[in-house]
């Protein structure tokens, strides 16, 4: 019986994230989701502008995503939000048994995940749909954010 309470209060403490969480890592997405349709399925729950980096990583043999991203969301807040309309879901796109898990990501904040995938992979991935994205507030125009793909030009000096 001991053993029994003991697993519940780890499990529970388990689901307490470290104070300040703004990077996630969402593992089980399913490999068919493309970068943009896994975006318009968390626009679709209420989070446009609400992240600033997005990264899919992709297999280059198969054209499919390797099932686990991350996401940098604009607020501890905003991080909270999108874990609870998130986490142990099914997305919604395609039929499937997977469920999303999520967690904080090792890499912390934007400016952090920009560095970290610049100098580790911009220059090897020719296509932009394959590259970390980064979203920034767009003025002026029809859509209020506006999308670039990290390449080797903007590597700080």
């Amino acid at each position: 019986l001991g053993h029994g309470s003991e697993g519940n209060a780890a499990s529970s403490a388990c689901d307490e994230w470290p104070a300040g969480t703004t990077s996630v890592m969402l593992r089980n997405i399913p490999n068919r989701y493309t970068p943009e349709e896994l975006l318009e399925e968390v626009v679709q729950k209420g989070f446009e502008g609400a992240f600033d980096f997005f990264y899919l990583p992709t297999d280059f043999g198969t054209k499919k995503n390797m099932g686990y991203g991350f996401l940098n969301l604009r607020s501890p807040s905003l991080a909270e939000s999108f874990r609870r309309a998130f986490d142990r879901k099914r997305l919604t796109r395609y039929v499937t048994q997977k469920v999303l898990e999520m967690s904080p990501a090792v890499t912390q904040g934007f400016e952090a995940n920009v560095l970290k995938y610049l100098k580790n992979q911009a220059g090897r991935v020719q296509n932009p749909w394959f590259r970390p994205m980064i979203f920034v507030p767009n003025e002026g125009s029809g859509s209020p954010w506006c999308c670039m793909t990290l390449c080797e030009e903007h590597l700080p000096e």
